[in-house]
């Protein structure tokens, strides 16, 4: 693994074990819990602040607009202090950083996501921010808003190097930026 590892956008389908998932399972078995039934998503509204306890700080929560854009509104202080950023507020086509990727990669993987819902699953390090020494890796969960995909949450956490893992399911979206 070298330290300007690429990002890389996998997306399962939204049925998929939260096992398959390992070090984020909890956080998938959390999601999966609160679908209030087969044919649609939860909402940001089913969950409770406690239910992210030892995860606090490394959510984020997206909207997603029409024109296609993504707009954080909320954005973790952990997440703050890795990225050096703060991404409340902010649109991913506007944080200047990350706007070559955003149209390559990004807005690629979001809208499959919200045409045909699925658990997404990233990793990459933070190079592009300077800090190609952090590693970290997230599951994207669609969010039902409006009766139909209107978000995302995102849970991240951070490992070393050595630690990759990818979850143990067929993907079906799959994309890199290297």
């Amino acid at each position: 693994m070298t330290q300007d590892q690429p990002w890389t956008w996998r997306g399962y389908d939204a049925a998929t074990p939260p096992e398959a998932f390992g070090p984020l399972a909890g956080v998938a078995r959390m999601w999966r819990d609160r679908w209030p039934d087969a044919s649609t998503f939860p909402r940001w509204s089913d969950f409770d602040l406690m239910d992210f306890k030892g995860w606090w700080g490394q959510v984020s929560l997206a909207e997603v607009e029409d024109p296609f854009d993504i707009l954080f509104t909320l954005w973790g202080t952990r997440l703050t202090d890795w990225w050096e950023l703060d991404y409340t507020r902010k649109r991913m086509s506007e944080i200047d950083k990350f706007t070559g990727i955003w149209e390559s990669h990004e807005r690629g993987y979001f809208r499959a996501m919200v045409g045909r819902p699925f658990i997404g699953f990233v990793t990459g390090s933070l190079a592009v921010y300077d800090r190609s020494f952090m590693y970290v890796r997230g599951i994207d969960l669609p969010l039902c808003k409006d009766g139909k995909v209107g978000q995302v949450m995102t849970v991240f956490q951070t490992y070393a190097a050595d630690d990759v893992f990818v979850p143990d399911a067929p993907a079906i979206y799959s994309d890199s930026s290297g």
